[in-house]
């Protein structure tokens, strides 16, 4: 592609020269702004007066390829994720909220309108580095008078609920007596429906807002103030049935600005009263200048970027349309809301509803495990919240366990009307099980998975067992099936579907099997609520060994199904008049079902995922075979096939599918984003990048981070950032060389173990332990004692008698009584614990992490932590002591630690805790933390940072041997 024939970037910069009205629309999708609560496409303040936002019209379920999309001038959006409504034909959609960036300005009777008015040097600029949008132009009036008009206008990341505008005038030729019109309009409708039952727009305290109540019940609102300098103005307010506006009247003699101050909230929001903390955050934040609150959300941008951007040298489109897509996929991220995902156009649009499909798991998952793993959970996350919707779906079609819909919203269950999508897309569920296990890998969430993966796992794998029909040759098989090729709707043994079925009931075994070796009383609660026999998992492993994925030994081919040779060849070129439009408007559905006809990468798709499963001919074999026959309708193929293409050697076809992957929604001519971003394609470019190019490969394939550059020539090198189970990483390839650097990352807590760390109240335990051995004519001394470390009561106890050979001497209440008794003893020796019994240079350590900001946390299992830190005179200086009494495992268990975490708000690669023990050091481990080792006793364990005693302590010492 020539560089007039895309989007213009000018490093972080995406740049609107002029004002085009045929390309308005596509510019509205480009420029869509957010912060994961909120997103709003990027139309003009003023709206356009030939683009009215409340037209009606019946849109009903079709295929998204070849369905004849309204081109309206402009459609303005405000999408909050959580705000769903019911459409009589679409089910449940995403709605369209209030348009409250409105800001109208007329020069006497004239109105500014990019389309009717004047304008001249026009300039339109977000800046993907900091999340702001510009547009400038002067403005001719139809009576000769110039005016200079610049908008500016940003998310707030620091404020979720927070959106700000600032519209700057300046007089150039004479003196203009102008309107300002500030305000919000509710007559909007989404896809030509209105879903709002009721509309109540107010005035109150300089502040217009409106709530509205949607048709499944649910309450969303907007309320907005406005500063206005620089204009010696008369202001009322206007109040009409849809609209509510503060106007604003006078001569422009001097440099005017106004800034509006917008905060939106919802009934689905967790808060007691969403409305008071809109108010209240408006309060705050309209105190602030435009400057100040930019500011602060540029510093959350700057460390986005520094987490996720893609350095690219020797190729420059590659590193625009990086760039591109990596802006979209951080302005879509949900921290901590795992009761959404991300919808198929980036909330940048109403094209497809709103819906999620199994691009999340397949192609957004990736990005957000490797550069942003709090999206990445609430992203997984989602599909247990939506655990019971599928098991709904499934229930529909006379099954057990969880079948995950096509087309999801909020509930989980099917969205999708089309019945070759709804019944025989299937491979989604299969796919959720394997974005589950990509995160368990990705992140070492062990928790995750015992908590909520383990049961997705089971109930997908008890779908397939009823899905799956045995044949007559004895092996079980998948029929009536549509993989992702989506021109194949009723094909036997799909290769892609049964493939990732493998894959699904595999995990479950494997994960049950390590859930019953590391919790057996958590392995019981989850067979025993899903009510799963052992004999079922026998039936998993059956279906597993028996289902086949189709395979030509003599030509070395996987087959895309059993029967794919069985349907017509057909002569694509006679009848694809014209390549720019999708194959299926010019075939019927009818021939493209019954002929070898691909819509999208099938086969091609599954050896991109599991390279490692094929050789390089089988490979090869498949790209050549699969190629000609593929129309890539769909704007997921060219990023899978330039996968593949790459790892093959074939450079030209690599740049070939790179262009035709960029060309999706950045080609001016194509205008893609027009309805919203491509935001799976912008995830699947990530992909190709970072593990096609740079090489690296995924967590599924091994433990450690590592890399196999397939780097082409027209790429000279490329860097980026990496989170890996916890820890950060920037990675540098140019060529076959890598380089791999742990990075310094800012620690935000420390977690302590107490005893042998803070104090050492060991001697109380060995004088506790030994006063009841005595009593029970039991042996003890300290070299049993030195055992006992870092491990539960009821364990030491039974290391004890395990000691003494007298572990069947006791019965179990009678093991818990004398368990209580040695505890009495102790808390009785404990009262003697002053400040004096501190660690050497563990007072010192404590305040200088606390004069550094660092919050503190003891991670004990101790059901006498706080009496102990209270008896050294240092519990106030702990943001946090784990409740002992909701600990359910002991370490080497990081339950312990993953509590302190999750109360503190802070992620593993923010933290750094430390233990005197083999067993906590293991747990800080698993925890993916780094881990400070004090004295001897934690051998064998071998920790990031080994300290000889606590007099070593020093925030500096540890950082320098850290990042050694």
């Amino acid at each position: 592609m020539m560089n007039d024939e895309i989007l213009r970037i000018n490093g972080f910069e995406i740049v609107e020269d002029g004002f085009d009205q045929d390309k308005n629309k596509y510019y509205e999708g480009i420029f869509t702004q957010g912060n994961g609560y909120f997103h709003v496409r990027g139309s003009f303040e003023e709206g356009l007066a030939d683009a009215p936002q409340n037209e009606v019209y019946t849109r009903t379920m079709k295929s998204v390829t070849t369905e004849q999309q309204r081109h309206p001038l402009s459609k303005q959006g405000t999408f909050l994720p959580l705000m769903m409504g019911k459409h009589p034909f679409l089910e449940e959609v995403i709605i369209n909220l209030p348009y409250f960036m409105r800001i109208e300005i007329a020069a006497g009777n004239e109105k500014l309108d990019m389309i009717r008015s004047d304008i001249r040097d026009y300039r339109r600029v977000l800046n993907m580095k900091t999340g702001e949008l510009t547009r400038s132009f002067t403005w001719i009036t139809a009576s000769g008078e110039e005016i200079d008009v610049k908008f500016s206008r940003f998310a707030s990341l620091d404020e979720k609920r927070l959106f700000v505008q600032q519209a700057d005038l300046k007089p150039r030729k004479g003196t203009p007596y102008i309107t300002v019109k500030s305000g919000i309009d509710a007559g909007v409708t989404t896809n030509g429906y209105c879903h709002f039952t009721e509309s109540s727009l107010f005035e109150k305290e300089n502040k217009i807002g409106v709530t509205v109540k949607t048709d499944v019940g649910e309450r969303a609102s907007i309320m907005c103030e406005n500063q206005l300098r620089g204009l010696d103005a008369v202001c009322h307010t206007e109040l009409e049935k849809t609209t509510i506006d503060v106007i604003y009247e006078g001569a422009l003699t001097e440099n005017a600005t106004l800034v509006k101050y917008s905060v939106l909230g919802c009934s689905r929001d967790r808060t007691e009263d969403y409305i008071k903390e809109m108010k209240e955050c408006l309060e705050q934040t309209a105190r602030l200048e435009y400057k100040q609150l930019l500011e602060k959300s540029k510093i959350i941008w700057e460390q986005k970027w520094k987490d996720s951007d893609v350095l690219v040298e020797g190729c420059q489109k590659l590193q625009d349309s990086l760039r591109f897509s990596i802006y979209h996929l951080l302005r879509c991220g949900g921290k901590e809301e795992e009761r959404i995902q991300v919808c198929a156009k980036g909330f940048a649009g109403e094209a497809y509803y709103g819906r999620y499909f199994w691009d999340s798991e397949m192609y957004l998952l990736p990005f957000y495990l490797y550069t942003d793993p709090l999206s990445a959970k609430s992203l997984i996350g989602y599909r247990y919240w939506t655990l019971e919707g599928a098991k709904q779906n499934a229930q529909r079609y006379h099954c057990r366990g969880a079948r995950y819909p096509w087309q999801s919203g909020l509930t989980g269950t099917e969205q999708c009307s089309m019945w070759e999508y709804a019944d025989n897309e299937v491979h989604i569920t299969a796919d959720v099980a394997f974005g589950v296990m990509h995160y368990y890998f990705a992140s070492g969430d062990e928790k995750f998975l015992f908590d909520k993966g383990a049961e997705i796992l089971l109930e997908t794998s008890r779908f397939w067992s009823e899905r799956v029909d045995k044949g007559e040759d004895g092996e079980y098989h998948l029929l009536n099936v549509m993989g992702p090729d989506e021109y194949s709707p009723m094909t036997r043994d799909n290769g892609f579907t049964n493939y990732m079925v493998k894959f699904n009931l595999i995990s479950a075994l494997e994960t049950l099997r390590l859930l019953k070796e590391k919790k057996p009383d958590r392995y019981r609660e989850v067979m025993e609520k899903t009510n799963t026999l052992e004999s079922e998992l026998e039936i998993f492993k059956k279906i597993a060994d028996s289902l086949v994925v189709p395979y030509d030994e003599k030509r070395k081919l996987y087959l895309q199904s059993a029967d794919f040779e069985d349907y017509a060849l057909i002569d694509m070129d006679s009848i694809w008049k014209d390549k720019k439009k999708a194959f299926g408007h010019y075939a019927s559905q009818e021939k493209i079902y019954r002929s070898r006809c691909i819509k999208q990468a099938d086969i091609i798709a599954l050896m991109s995922i599991f390279p490692e499963k094929f050789t390089e001919e089988q490979l090869r074999v498949a790209y050549e075979y699969y190629k000609p026959l593929t129309t890539h309708d769909s704007s997921l193929s060219p990023a899978v096939h330039m996968l593949v293409a790459n790892r093959l050697g074939m450079e030209e076809e690599t740049e070939q599918f790179l262009d035709r992957t960029i060309a999706v929604d950045m080609e001016l001519v194509r205008r893609g984003a027009e309805d919203g971003i491509h935001i799976a394609n912008c995830g699947a470019l990530w992909q190709m990048a970072v593990q096609g190019f740079m090489g690296m490969l995924p967590a599924y394939q091994g433990e450690k981070l590592r890399f196999e550059p397939h780097m082409p020539s027209f790429i000279k090198s490329m860097e980026t950032t990496l989170t890996w189970k916890g820890r950060k990483y920037k990675v540098h390839v140019q060529g076959e060389k890598v380089s791999v650097q742990e990075m310094p990352v800012k620690k935000r807590g420390f977690l302590f173990d107490l005893d042998g760390v803070l104090t050492d109240t060991s001697e109380y335990h060995f004088l506790a332990w030994k006063k009841l051995a005595d009593e029970l004519g039991l042996a003890f001394d300290k070299t049993v004692n030195e055992r006992l470390k870092g491990v539960s009561r009821e364990r030491s106890f039974e290391i004890i008698l395990e000691v003494n050979g007298a572990q069947e001497t006791f019965l179990s209440e009678d093991k818990a009584k004398f368990i209580d008794k040695k505890n009495e003893y102790y808390k009785a020796l404990i009262k003697q614990v002053t400040s004096k019994d501190i660690l050497p240079g563990v007072m010192d350590f404590l305040n200088e992490s606390k004069k550094q900001g660092i919050l503190l946390a003891v991670a004990s299992a101790s059901k006498n932590a706080r009496t102990v830190l209270e008896g050294l005179g240092i519990l106030s200086m702990f943001d946090y002591v784990a409740d002992a009494s909701k600990i359910r495992y002991t370490k080497p268990d990081p339950e312990v630690f993953i509590d302190c975490m999750e109360h503190l708000k802070l992620q593993p690669w923010e933290c750094i805790a430390f233990e005197d023990a083999a067993a906590g050091i293991e747990a800080i481990q698993a925890a993916n933390i780094a881990a400070v080792g004090i004295g001897a006793s934690v051998k064998p364990a071998v920790p990031d940072v080994f300290l000889d005693n606590t007099e070593e302590l020093s925030i500096e010492k540890i950082e320098n041997l850290l990042y050694k």
